[in-house]
């Protein structure tokens, strides 16, 4: 979007392309769909159209009036480093195949012309005659899950035998992955655990499937299902070309101390993801007077630049993951109390308040604490040499293909990057709310960018982060390795006898679905949640 939007004003400064003789029309997914809608338009009589499009105009779509193409011979390709556990999205030259489907864009009504900015050479000798399949360049989590679940033996050996094998580091790394998520045993055979079995029948990313599973345990199924749903398809939020600055204003708006949401003050770009889609459902299960309903919420989609048929389809990606997990027996809206299962537009069970599985759903500290849970290890820390006044630096381990944080890379850590869309961009360390944020992957174009971030307190990382060792000596506690944490000896006991407890009773709740959550047994977790929002109330007092 950046080279699509530094071309645009550039031919926009041009008098010969800004007098209403030219449509300068740009095309990109983030790209609000009334402006995509222009693309497909026909101009009118003495009016040029000129498409500034990503390579989703190779295959994907096709504008019919098209009579010239522009190939730079270019792509953006999303590739994976699987030591370093982070996808890259690297600029490099097309294929042979690729170049010959750009050409066939133009001329598709009439006779048409191409230009290559490229020459004869490179097309014949130098450009791959095909792409890298997608098996060779993405993490490759998902499909080990999957291929277990089959009961198709070990990943690497099943994998051997696909026409291009992905490369053993990527193999290797995602069964690591899968150790760390708990899907496989922290040692000994590659084998599907209990938890593993719920995460392989979930159609998202083990970690996203993890929060889905320990949202029914915490009672955030509500907001896990939200973030899932836009984590593994699209934010529902738009910026229009015109209005940019204006969007992002909104949506960071809604994240304001005092805006009465769950995002409200919290910094996390994952509430405010629930925030958006949580006040659509508000208003759209208000019934008492559809018309007013309407415009209420037509003003909630204006103001906050929310795209609804976005927000429908993340409704619909929540009510499926509820179902499966209803499948799963991890949750049980019919044994609920009056539940109706059969509900109107706007009123899935999903969502009910007052439903044992949203117990703690409107409590930001405990659904950070379980953002925490599902994304460790993808924790970045704040350096001890940032200056209070500037934004701080983040570290996060350099290596993973080691396994633990605190081996891989003989501890070595690199410096990355909070995304310039993210709530935490230019926050400076003084108004930073915690010093550690949890994310789901990170990203390298132009730096070693989070892209989605939520601040955790070092409380959170130490009931829910890696393998935990008390300092005792020292009055700190060592999480995954590497995160140390200043605690005291008492606290650090208290907080590993409250863990385990956790840990067993989360163990024996993926064992066995159908376990009953309300009893005594299950009394760690209103626990946990009072410790985690006295926590929380006591940094804020402090700040």
């Amino acid at each position: 979007m950046g080279e699509i939007s530094q071309l645009l004003s550039r031919l926009s400064s041009i008098r010969r392309f800004s007098r209403g003789g030219h449509w300068v029309v740009p095309l990109h997914s983030s790209v609000s769909p009334a402006d995509q809608r222009q693309a497909f338009k026909i101009p009118p009589k003495g009016v040029r159209k000129i498409v500034l499009a990503t390579n989703i105009a190779e295959t994907s779509l096709t504008i019919e009036d098209v009579v010239a193409v522009v190939d730079t011979g270019k792509h953006k390709e999303r590739r994976y480093d699987p030591a370093r556990r982070m996808s890259l999205l690297v600029t490099d030259w097309v294929s042979r195949a690729s170049a010959k489907q750009r050409k066939g864009r133009a001329g598709r009504v009439r006779p048409g012309t191409c230009f290559c900015l490229y020459t004869k050479d490179r097309f014949e000798t130098l450009m791959r005659p095909f792409g890298a399949p997608e098996i060779v360049r993405v993490p490759l989590e998902e499909l080990v899950l999957q291929i277990h679940l089959m009961g198709l033996g070990t990943a690497s050996s099943f994998l051997e035998k696909v026409l291009q094998p992905p490369p053993q580091k990527s193999v290797a790394a995602a069964v690591a992955t899968l150790r760390e998520v708990g899907a496989f045993p922290s040692e000994g055979p590659e084998v599907l655990t209990p938890l593993g079995h719920h995460l392989a029948q979930l159609p998202v990313d083990p970690r996203l499937g993890k929060l889905l599973v320990l949202g029914c345990v915490l009672g955030c199924l509500g907001p896990a299902a939200s973030v899932a749903a836009a984590m593994s398809h699209k934010q529902p939020f738009v910026a229009p070309l015109d209005k940019r600055d204006d969007a992002e204003k909104a949506r960071r708006s809604m994240a304001e101390k005092g805006s009465g949401n769950i995002a409200s003050g919290q910094q996390s770009d994952h509430l405010l993801l629930v925030a958006a889609i949580s006040g659509w459902l508000a208003l759209g299960a208000d019934t008492r007077k559809p018309q007013a309903q309407q415009v209420h919420l037509r003003g909630y989609l204006k103001k906050f630049f929310l795209h609804e048929q976005t927000l429908k389809e993340l409704q619909e990606m929540r009510e499926q993951f509820a179902s499966m997990l209803e499948d799963a027996r991890l949750v049980s809206p019919r044994r609920h109390t009056g539940m109706q299962l059969d509900l109107p537009p706007f009123q899935h069970w999903l969502d009910d308040k007052d439903a044992p599985w949203n117990r703690h759903a409107r409590t930001p500290a405990v659904v950070k604490a379980l953002l925490a849970a599902s994304l460790v290890p993808n924790v970045a820390s704040m350096s001890e040499a940032s200056a209070p006044a500037s934004p701080p630096m983040w570290l996060t381990p350099a290596n993973r293909s080691g396994g633990g944080a605190g081996q891989g890379g003989g501890g070595q850590l690199e410096e990355v990057f909070i995304h310039p869309s993210s709530l935490c961009y230019n926050l400076n360390t003084n108004s930073m709310s915690q010093p550690f944020v949890v994310y789901l992957e990170k990203v390298k174009t132009s730096r070693t960018f989070l892209r989605d971030v939520t601040p955790v307190s070092p409380i959170s990382l130490m009931l829910f982060g890696g393998p935990l060792t008390v300092l005792h000596q020292e009055g700190a506690v060592l999480v995954d390795g590497w995160i140390r944490v200043r605690a005291a000896a008492q606290t650090a006991v208290v907080v590993k006898a409250l863990r385990e407890a956790l840990d067993r009773l989360l163990q024996e709740k993926v064992k066995n679905p159908s376990l009953d959550l309300s009893g005594p047994r299950a009394e760690v977790i209103p626990t946990i949640a009072r410790l985690l929002q006295e926590d929380e109330h006591h940094h804020q007092h402090q700040l």
